[in-house]
């Protein structure tokens, strides 16, 4: 049996491969009505076309009879012909694209209890579980990540990013802005809001790299962003205002709870932040997670902010008797918490739930889309 990633997508190939789509799924997915077969079918061929990685199993004399689709390291289609189930060619193809493709992640219908079984048998953990399926039909999916095996688990601390790790920034940052704008007199449109993001981002890249100090930062934003609205503001009072806003919010990250609670019965947690100090005190205490936490280490306590190495510096004499090898450092920014690990010497593992494209010059070890999945790396 020869494996191999199809480049050349022809008519022909596309027309086997639906064959062999059509009696697999007639074979496992005894769930689904002839109507919905024949609907699902119309939208095979694109999926086959643009899918990344395109693997074909094809028998001795050259037809096709498996085939696996994979993209960003997850699995998004793996259907064998009937005739030719139960061989092991599966656990080839996934084994394939966990070797090729850093292939760790799928999802799998609920009421094919064969395929879950199979999943499990290669290694991977259901890490959440939805009502509907990605159409919205009422399928149950499971996700499923690839685990770690127990003997490879080497950690002793984990570091956790807080803003778009464990807290919604975003949300608090909008809902702040509302109140902040229509002190202003202006209306909270998206396109404000939009534009106060992209400011008030490029505002902190410059801090991380070390070319403005958080004290300034926070005023100029409001100063510059208003003035893009042709208004002059006070930025200390402006800021005043949307801190007493940001401070009591708390919107958690979904599976941010339960994942702590998991992971500080294994391990010790500390917080690794950039930030007003207070601000990020009251918005942990608020949500309840600073209870999971051995140590909180925010940058304006540090007198330096990630990704500097003064900022791990200061971090890591906290933390006596654990050496960098032995952290993981959790986070959703490849500049701020995965730059900082790769320099500071942690293992690292990106928070990345919107399929964000990475960069070449960051590598971090694991990256993942529901923080559930952590329970399958630790």
């Amino acid at each position: 049996m020869k494996i191999t990633e199809v480049k050349m997508r022809t008519p022909d190939l596309i027309r086997q491969l639906l064959e062999v789509w059509e009696g697999s799924v007639r074979a496992t997915h005894l769930f689904l009505s002839e109507d919905e077969i024949n609907h699902i079918k119309e939208y095979v061929p694109q999926a086959l076309d643009s899918i990344a990685h395109l693997v074909i199993a094809e028998d001795g004399d050259g037809r096709p009879v498996a085939f696996m689709g994979v993209e960003d390291g997850s699995l998004e289609m793996l259907f064998i012909a009937p005739q030719e189930r139960g061989k092991g060619l599966g656990k080839r193809l996934l084994q394939y694209g966990i070797e090729n493709y850093g292939l760790k992640r799928l999802a799998v219908n609920e009421q094919n209890p064969q395929a879950k079984g199979f999943y499990e048998h290669m290694g991977f953990q259901v890490y959440k579980r939805t009502e509907l399926d990605e159409q919205g039909n009422p399928y149950p999916l499971l996700y499923m990540s690839l685990a770690k095996k127990p003997s490879e688990k080497k950690y002793r601390a984990v570091l956790l990013d807080v803003d778009g790790t464990l807290l919604d920034f975003n949300q608090a940052e909008a809902e702040g802005m509302k109140v902040v704008l229509k002190a202003y007199g202006f209306e909270p449109t998206k396109e404000r809001l939009r534009l106060y993001h992209e400011i008030n981002d490029r505002a902190w890249a410059a801090f991380e790299r070390g070319e403005v100090t958080k004290e300034k930062l926070v005023c100029q934003r409001f100063v510059d962003f208003f003035g893009r609205l042709g208004k002059m503001v006070d930025g200390a009072e402006a800021e005043a205002l949307y801190r007493r806003q940001l401070d009591a919010s708390a919107i958690l990250i979904d599976g941010a709870p339960e994942v702590c609670a998991y992971l500080a019965k294994r391990y010790d947690l500390y917080v690794v932040t950039n930030g007003t100090s207070s601000t990020q005190y009251k918005r942990l205490a608020a949500s309840g997670l600073d209870r999971f936490m051995k140590d909180i280490f925010v940058s304006e306590d540090a007198g330096s902010q990630k990704p500097r190495k003064e900022y791990f510096d200061y971090c890591f004499r906290r933390m006596p008797g654990i050496l960098p090898q032995e952290m993981i450092l959790v986070g959703d920014s490849l500049s701020s918490d995965i730059l900082g690990g790769n320099q500071a010497g942690t293992d690292t593992c990106w928070y990345n739930p919107a399929g964000l494209p990475g960069r070449e010059d960051i590598r971090p070890d694991y990256e993942i889309r529901d923080l559930r999945e952590l329970e399958g790396i630790l």
